[in-house]
């Protein structure tokens, strides 16, 4: 059971101990003292001291609590008494003291008590209660991860939320999706803090605020949400303090280092002049005498890095009102040379309860950030195009004392990120202000109030360079602005009643947001020294280049509503309906959609008819919803816009022209409509000490938008976003965890998975012949797209030519590949039509990107103070386009390779081996001889801890302390053979992010590796 949950049982019954205690006082005064019997209670599943225990003697007043270390004393007047310890949500226990005068009690969890609150849209609700598709995850399974986002935090531990990273740059952003593809550009949840929509929850969010998170998947949970919810919600509540808590004060810290693995070693000095030699440059080209570098370039650009992070708080409350206040400090250094991020936050959250009918509550988050991000070279973070031949630096060079490179434009890739400087800065401040009256017993008015701000400020500063044929003479600096403003502001009525056996539960509310944005950048060249930020210190009075943006377009006008039924608490019926308006997304017809959802449970378990002992809790779900979508879709492009025109003169000189864009509107653009269907089934036998729960959903996406390629003979525009087709998405999940003890040994396991299957249904038949393709690879495939998307088939899937093996010898009469003849050594691609050439027609489907299955699994145990976390989470089933291949396996251009090349057909001498020639013919073909299976399993993290008795602490005045060691990316094991099973969305990036249907390519050369960390942490509590 959760270990939040107990908190919360404990806080909840600190009046009720504080009136026991003065009882028991009162009592004390009359007792003949001849025996004190003193002793500890516990937890016995998680061995944490119980506070506020209620200790009595059997058949008398005469008692006590136990204190916030579940300390305990009383007198007694008979050796031969019983002591009775009871604690709500615990088992009751009756102890014989027979002359002891120490006696230490472990208590068990009282299932059958428990009635765990979750959050949902605009409320609370039983976890008994619930209908939807609504997982949970805890501030005890999170903390202490080294987890930038959100996202990375909840990676693997809740089934259908697929999380990759993006990459391993500091603060960077994962890729998440919840339950498959909600339309062809990808829709991202929603996130939603203590009540109010986030601007994400990126690196500017401290997660060691987070009392729990609640992820809701199916729309008739959704639907409250509407068409924001479209992506899936994620419910953050941060942590408040509780009434009646006495002020407690922690310290959370960790320290560590991250060093990047899996790394290809690039061909040093002699092997890379072999290499040359070999593919015909002449011998003569590499002078002994004179080439004196022997540079490893990812040795030189990757070096261990050192993370760091602190957390103090400080916590409490009276009858009145409660707090809580953080602050973090976040250092993390790149692993690439050059680039690092820190962040400070503060918080500070509080309610009270001015009167029996007045509450009033606030939260108030700052953020600040400063970065100094990478500064890659156009070939990507781990560039292959670096000669060992070049060294890195050159004293005699006048421009920077840089290497220099005069056979080629290859630059220096650690002068360029010297000669590029970049300054970033991010200020956050997200807070909110609540005021709820209960008007009537059951009815209450909540106003809520929201703003979320960020300025962002970019500083940059490139200096001139000399990298032989890479040069820049001219410098420049300048700086970038950019503000956001969301504003939010709901009003909430509620009623709660219970009649007999009726519950009900209802939900008015009315909210409106409003989003502004603005930017404003400028640069100036020729400054008068290094690193100016005065624009006055420039040679030119004038900026080289201002501009500046700005939207105050953007609002959203909701009203919603739910009503909720439960009888005897066995028959459970929920209702749910959202109505939301965005006029600058969709024309006057369009603007407003409605978005209703039902659901419904039955507790079988408390049906008189189930009388298994081994079951304490069955219950089955079924709901059905309708959701909206927007994101991804422009603005206004149901009517014309302008676009800039000639520049005319006159007679007064020259006039900027403006006219109408030849962008085509489309006035009957309208909603993207997401219906969900679900079954579910929670199950929990011996006493909940096994909890599984099974979900099976079908999510259906019509009036699917995409952007359209016209033809020339429009004459208007390249395309037009259209609704043209149907995409659905079909799936399983299932969670399960196990908790029990053996001896002294505490221990759970938890697994859960997801398979989902997607496929694009139908597209509109007037646009049946476009082809939909995607995806980019790198230089060597040119502007190859190896991904489409068809009618039938699940999205983006690989697409290319089928190879049967290779060539064992010339084929003089074999299919050309654009004209060229097969060698010994090439690729066998198989002639589909049977033309005698390979050419488009020849392509089929060559993978899915989509894995089968995802999932995580969770060990922890504890014994005599120590502890064991380990979290595990992995794919299975899911192929990958290792793009990285080509640059390890061939010379492509300029660039350097690996000793991989060696072993290829006709090279150096070979013979035909399994690896084809090193040429673009067969390396820089679209074809199944790159598709490699993905799945993996990783250690994700470990951590091995252990609490220091408390006879120690007592000594230093410190209530708890718990010293322990972490590994995070352990290991892996794939069979990929790239430098990374984990591969993020890779599609050209929108305003929504990466396209969701351009995924599963390697890219590695473009995306800083992940790292591996080690580091040891400290937990303090006073």
């Amino acid at each position: 059971m959760d270990k939040n949950f107990t908190r919360a049982i404990k806080r909840k019954t600190m009046v009720l101990s504080l009136l026991s205690m003065l009882l028991a006082l009162n009592s004390w005064s009359v007792i003949a003292q001849e025996l004190r019997v003193s002793g500890t209670v516990i937890d016995q599943d998680q061995g944490t001291p119980l506070p506020g225990v209620t200790v009595l003697t059997k058949g008398s007043t005469v008692g006590t609590t136990t204190d916030v270390d579940g300390k305990y004393s009383i007198a007694l007047a008979d050796e031969n008494s019983v002591l009775v310890f009871s604690f709500i949500g615990f088992k009751t226990s009756e102890i014989q003291v027979a002359g002891r005068s120490v006696i230490d009690v472990s208590m068990a969890l009282d299932i059958t008590a428990l009635e765990e609150v979750v959050v949902i849209g605009y409320g609370e609700q039983r976890r008994s209660d619930l209908t939807g598709a609504i997982s949970s995850v805890k501030s005890e399974d999170i903390k202490n991860l080294p987890a930038a986002t959100v996202a990375d935090a909840i990676q693997g531990r809740v089934a259908g939320v697929f999380v990759t990273a993006s990459d391993g740059a500091p603060g960077s952003q994962p890729n998440i999706n919840i339950r498959g593809p909600g339309n062809l550009t990808g829709v991202q949840p929603l996130y939603v803090v203590d009540g109010m929509p986030f601007f994400g929850t990126g690196f500017n969010f401290n997660i060691q605020d987070i009392e729990s998170m609640e992820v809701i998947k199916d729309a008739s949970a959704a639907a409250i949400y509407g068409a924001q919810a479209s992506g899936g919600v994620i419910l953050i509540t941060t942590k408040k303090g509780s009434r009646s808590q006495k002020i407690q004060a922690g310290l959370n810290v960790n320290y560590g280092v991250r060093n990047v693995f899996n790394l290809p070693d690039l061909l040093d000095r002699d092997q890379y002049i072999r290499a040359q030699v070999a593919s015909g440059v002449p011998q003569a080209t590499f002078d002994a005498d004179t080439i004196g570098a022997n540079t490893d370039w990812f040795d030189e650009v990757y070096d261990p890095a050192i993370e760091q992070n602190y957390t103090a708080y400080l916590s409490g409350g009276s009858q009145v009102s409660n707090f809580y206040a953080s602050f973090n400090y976040q250092n993390v250094e790149g692993t690439r040379v050059g680039n690092s991020i820190n962040r400070y936050t503060l918080r500070f959250n509080s309610d009270h309860k001015l009167s029996n009918w007045l509450t009033v509550g606030q939260t108030i988050y700052g953020g600040f950030i400063e970065e100094d991000p990478a500064s890659p070279p156009n070939q990507g973070e781990l560039s292959f195009r670096n000669s060992p031949l070049v060294p890195v630096r050159d004293a005699t060079n006048p421009l920077g004392g840089w290497g220099r490179d005069n056979g080629s434009q290859r630059g220096n890739v650690i002068g360029e990120e010297w000669a590029n400087v970049r300054e970033d800065e991010t200020y956050t401040l997200n807070t909110s202000a609540y005021l709820e009256v209960e008007i009537v017993d059951g009815l209450k008015l909540r106003s809520n109030f929201g703003a979320n701000l960020q300025n962002y400020n970019r500083y940059f500063f490139d200096r001139a360079f000399d990298f032989g044929l890479v040069q820049r003479v001219n410098e420049t600096f300048g700086r970038r602005f950019t503000t956001n403003r969301q504003l939010l502001m709901n009003y909430l009525l509620t009623y709660n009643k219970t009649f007999g056996d009726h519950t009900i539960s209802a939900l008015a509310g009315y909210e409106a947001r409003r989003d502004k944005f603005s930017s404003i950048e400028g640069d100036f060249q020729n400054p008068l020294g290094d690193l100016v930020q005065d624009s006055r210190l420039s040679a030119n009075a004038v900026p080289n280049s201002l501009q500046f943006t700005g939207r105050d377009n953007f609002r959203i006008l909701s009203q919603f509503g739910r009503l909720s039924y439960s009888f005897a608490g066995k028959y459970l019926a929920q209702v749910n309906i959202r109505r939301d308006g965005v006029a600058s997304v969709f024309g006057p017809g369009n603007k407003y959609g409605t978005f209703p959802s039902m659901s419904l449970g039955w507790r079988i378990s408390d049906e008189d008819f189930i009388n298994i002992p081994a079951v304490s809790n069955l219950k089955l779900r079924f709901s059905l919803g309708e959701l909206g979508n927007f994101q991804g879709v422009g603005e206004f492009l149901f009517e014309e816009s302008y676009q800039e025109g000639f520049v005319t003169d006159f007679g007064g000189g020259l006039n900027q022209g403006f006219g109408l864009s030849d962008q085509l509107p489309n006035r009957d653009i309208r909603w993207e409509t997401i219906r969900t269907t679900n079954i579910g089934l929670d199950i929990g036998l011996f006493e909940e000490k096994l909890s599984l729960s099974i979900d099976a959903y079908k999510r259906t996406t019509s009036d699917v938008i995409y952007q359209v390629p016209l033809p020339a003979t429009a004459g208007l525009g390249d395309e037009v976003q259209l609704n043209i087709g149907e995409l659905e998405n079909m799936g399983l999940e299932f969670f399960a965890e196990y908790r029990d003890n053996i001896g002294e040994v505490q221990f759970s396991v938890g697994v859960n998975g997801a398979f989902n299957q997607n496929e694009l249904v139908t597209l509109d038949p007037s646009i049946e012949d476009q082809q939909i393709f995607g995806g980019r690879i790198n230089e060597v495939y040119s502007n190859a797209q190896p991904l489409r998307s068809v009618p039938g088939e699940p999205l983006g899937q690989f697409y290319g030519y089928i190879v049967d093996g290779v060539y064992q010898t010339d084929q003089p009469t074999g299919p050309t590949v654009n004209g060229d003849t097969p060698l010994a050594g090439d690729l066998i691609y198989r002639d589909l039509n049977d033309d005698g050439i390979i050419n488009d027609e020849d392509r089929d489907f060559i993978g899915n990107p989509w894995p089968k299955l995802t999932y995580g699994i969770t060990l922890n145990a504890a014994w005599k103070g120590f502890d064991l976390r380990m979290f595990f989470n992995g794919v299975q089933g899911v192929d990958i386009y290792n793009g990285t291949r080509s640059f390890e396996h061939m010379l492509f251009n300029d660039y350097n390779t690996t000793a991989e090349i060696f072993r290829t057909s006709g090279f150096d001498g070979n013979e035909v081996t399994n690896l084809p020639r090193p040429t673009l013919r067969n390396w820089g073909q679209v074809s199944d001889f790159h598709v490699q299976d993905g799945s993996f399993l990783r250690l994700k993290n470990l951590q091995i801890g252990y609490q220091i008795p408390r006879s120690v602490l007592d000594n230093v005045k410190i209530s708890s302390a718990r010293v322990f060691v972490m590994a995070d990316n352990l290991f892996t094991i794939t069979a990929y053979e790239g430098i990374d099973p984990e591969i993020p969305m890779s599609g050209e990036p929108t305003d929504d992010g990466p396209l969701v249907r351009d995924r599963g390519i390697d890219k590695s050369t473009f995306r800083y590796p992940l790292s591996r960390l080690f580091s040891l942490g400290l937990n303090i509590e006073f």
